[in-house]
């Protein structure tokens, strides 16, 4: 018998694709065959999951080779390897980001047609003339990304860019004491905060995807800052 489970779930984070595998368990519902097949199933989408993860982290050599050779007939040498792995790891990032973007933004489109509530211009598409502050693509890229993360967790209308002369934050509600966290980017490095006893806690990333690293800090603060919201 197969020792690796081929579902888990955590009650206390239940992902929301997982609520019809779950069902197929319950006594209305059960089937055998399809129980098997569901659990063959989901075994290779766990496997597959888990080398994609790896790739987007760190890309293998077979695996920027295959990309490589997608589009070009070049000889693969290491040092071909070496100069496209990092370029292979942002592109795709990039990519991924971009579809989240996509979905955010129609979601948002949606949303404000259902509503028909005509919404503020967004903060973070702002130019402040006064003080000539001028939001950059990676500081807009960086809070679409927070709010891909946070989308099951809180509205993303409710997640908001407010651009200032010394960084640039993402805010709850609108509400500048309400920081979710602050980015600092410069040419020379990009540094990503969060409020920590009172002080900011500064990490240092090489690329704007490596805020998704950051997923389940970036949820524990929005769920802290709602349950002030309430008191």
């Amino acid at each position: 018998m197969d020792t690796t489970p081929f579902l888990e779930i955590d009650l206390l984070d239940i992902k929301e694709s997982l609520i019809p595998e779950l069902k197929k368990f319950t006594k209305a519902a059960f089937d055998e065959t399809t129980i098997f097949n569901t659990a063959s199933e989901l075994k290779y989408s766990y496997e597959i999951k888990k080398y994609f993860e790896q790739q987007l982290k760190e890309p293998s050599d077979d695996f920027t080779v295959h990309i490589i050779k997608s589009f070009s007939d070049m000889r693969m040498t290491q040092p071909v390897i070496e100069k496209f792995r990092p370029i292979v790891k942002k592109t795709i990032n990039n990519y991924i980001s971009e579809l989240m973007n996509d979905k955010i933004s129609n979601a948002l489109k949606v949303e404000k047609t259902a509503s028909e509530v005509e919404q503020p211009k967004p903060v973070e598409e702002a130019i402040d003339e006064a003080s000539n502050i001028v939001t950059t693509e990676d500081e807009n890229s960086s809070l679409y990304i927070v709010k891909s993360i946070l989308a099951e967790t809180v509205s993303p209308r409710r997640v908001i860019g407010k651009d200032t002369v010394n960084y640039y934050s993402i805010i709850l509600d609108g509400k500048s004491s309400k920081w979710i966290c602050k980015l600092r980017y410069s040419e020379k490095k990009k540094t990503f905060c969060f409020a920590q006893d009172g002080k900011e806690d500064r990490i240092i990333i090489n690329y704007i995807e490596d805020i998704y690293q950051f997923k389940q800090r970036l949820i524990d603060t929005v769920k802290l800052l709602d349950d002030k919201r309430s008191e």
